[in-house]
């Protein structure tokens, strides 16, 4: 009797893994590009260091790039196994 051939079932996990990284990636670089502009907006519009534009942009721009920080780290883990995620 000749059994068919099963194909290995596709890795809907690591595909999964992938788009929310890149996904992470993508929404942290935007939080920190419009954390600089909120800066720079305040700062053109008269505002001091401690205006609420420059300290909210501030804090978007930090909370952006470390999300950025932490996805870098993220995509180096290696999963139990030895392999990588």
């Amino acid at each position: 009797m000749v059994r068919a051939r099963s194909r290995p079932a596709p890795h809907y996990h690591d595909n999964v893994q992938r788009a929310h990284l890149a996904s992470t990636r993508v929404l942290s670089a935007l939080l920190v590009g419009l954390g600089l502009a909120m800066v720079v907006l305040a700062l053109a519009k008269g505002g001091g260091p401690l205006a609420l534009g420059v300290v909210l942009g501030l804090m978007l721009a930090a909370i952006g790039a470390l999300r950025l920080w932490f996805a870098r780290d993220a995509s180096s883990v290696r999963a139990p196994g030895g392999s990588k995620r």
